[in-house]
């Protein structure tokens, strides 16, 4: 059995951390290790972590407060796990270990394993497959949502297939998608992929125009493009420019939206530049079409918007 490097970036967040240690301090027969990066100013993280170091094998670390993508990076250098899995804020559900241990177990060319998760609000899956499915083709993995593959919790991925890049995904930290240059690093590199359709924790629902460490219109209208540009070798240009559509349209529909109800933040802000997205994206037909109610001063969109509300009541 492959060993796992549970690795834990946390920022107070103590609820998740406790159901989650809990969860794992009952798993005596399975092989994981857990390493959590501290990024809090105060001494709460170390004191609950102290509780379980008798249970199981776990490693803390003080972070150096450069957020998310600093740390990240930081758990993989100190990992010595075969596999990776990076787990955020989420819960994990009781059996998921054993679920990802077995599937691990039983590929020994796996690389990389996407595993499935249920929203907390509503229940809905994270994405919606059938059955368990393993395959070589990497760009099967851009028909699904591409920003999800840099969502931690859903990615767990060999560790030495990783290590290459490490150097090169330091110089994103900030972007807050260092974790994306990893994952699609790792996609470059020979071996098996998995989607595990069963559920394996428990995402927070993240609600429109909610205030986050990072600005949602940047990192994923313009720093998702410029990562997955850095991989153009890697998928067919059919498949990787249908991505990077998808993934546009999902973030013109947001700022349009959350402009249109009367939000300041999330994809919302002031400050977007349609000089950037222009460079970025001039050659997609959804920029044209939406680039008129970008234009638009907020007023007359809420006035637009309030409108179309009252039409189709």
């Amino acid at each position: 059995m492959p060993l796992i490097s549970v690795c834990i970036p946390t920022y107070n967040d103590v609820n998740s951390l406790v159901h989650n240690l809990n969860l794992l301090s009952k798993k005596t027969d399975l092989s994981f290790e857990v390493l959590i990066c501290d990024d809090c100013l105060d001494n709460i993280i170390f004191s609950v972590v102290e509780k379980y170091q008798s249970k199981f094998k776990i490693h803390y670390f003080k972070g150096d407060n450069r957020g998310l993508d600093a740390a990240l990076i930081k758990l993989i250098e100190k990992s010595s796990g075969e596999y990776i899995w990076w787990l955020g804020d989420d819960k994990l559900l009781s059996d998921s270990l054993d679920s990802v241990s077995k599937v691990l177990s039983s590929s020994q060319n796996l690389v990389f394993l996407w595993v499935n998760s249920h929203s907390s609000t509503d229940g809905k899956f994270t994405f919606n497959v059938s059955r368990d499915e393993f395959f070589d083709d990497r760009d099967r993995l851009l028909d699904f949502d591409i920003g999800l593959l840099g969502f931690i919790s859903a990615t767990i991925f060999k560790r030495k297939a990783a290590l290459p890049c490490i150097n090169n995904a330091k110089l994103h930290i900030g972007s807050s998608f260092a974790c994306l240059y990893i994952i699609m690093y790792v996609l470059s590199v020979k071996g098996g992929l998995g989607i595990l359709s069963k559920s394996c924790f428990q995402s927070i629902e993240k609600p429109s125009g909610e205030v986050r460490w990072y600005q949602q219109y940047q990192v994923f209208g313009i720093n998702l493009y410029d990562i997955v540009i850095e991989f153009d070798n890697v998928f067919s240009v059919h498949n990787q420019r249908k991505a990077l559509s998808r993934n546009l349209t999902r973030v013109l529909k947001s700022v349009v939206y959350e402009r249109a109800v009367g939000l300041k933040t999330g994809f919302a802000i002031l400050n977007i530049s349609i000089k950037t997205l222009f460079l970025k994206y001039y050659s997609f037909s959804q920029f044209w079409i939406y680039l008129p109610l970008l234009l638009l001063p907020r007023i007359i969109l809420r006035v637009i918007y309030k409108t179309y509300k009252l039409i189709i009541k």
